[in-house]
């Protein structure tokens, strides 16, 4: 059996159509985001793991053409756009609806000096995986 319904909140959510990206309260908090940072998304690919981080502190002050800068707004979730970044992750992200995905993510973890989170790409939450779909 499976539930038809998730209860579970996303902490990041990207959107195909504008090439954006969600992050919660949760995930700025872990990553001591600020207004002006730039992030960005390493991929393992020895392990296919993808890490959010922060590229560059102060990125909007240095260059405001940087991709991937944070804009605070005071919601209660933070957008940033970037639509290659997130036309990328929806494809790697198993999901029936490809206009958008919303994954969890994990504990910080430090990785070269920096404080990195895993996002967990194997679950869509909110939307059934393409293995679950049935005709």
């Amino acid at each position: 059996m499976q539930t038809i319904v998730s209860n579970i909140a996303p902490d990041i959510r990207f959107i195909k159509k504008d090439g954006i990206m969600r992050l919660t309260k949760k995930v700025v908090n872990l990553l001591s985001i600020k207004d002006g940072d730039a992030i960005n998304i390493l991929s393992d690919s020895e392990n296919g793991e993808y890490y959010l981080y922060v590229s560059e502190q102060n990125a909007l002050e240095k260059d405001p053409n940087t991709r991937g800068i944070v804009r605070m707004d005071g919601k209660k979730s933070i957008r940033i756009t970037w639509k290659d970044l997130v036309e990328y992750m929806i494809g790697v992200i198993d999901t029936e609806n490809e206009g958008f995905a919303n994954v969890k993510v994990g504990k910080v973890e430090m990785i070269d000096g920096r404080p990195m989170l895993p996002i967990i790409t194997r679950r869509n939450i909110k939307c059934k995986p393409k293995s679950d779909i049935r005709d």
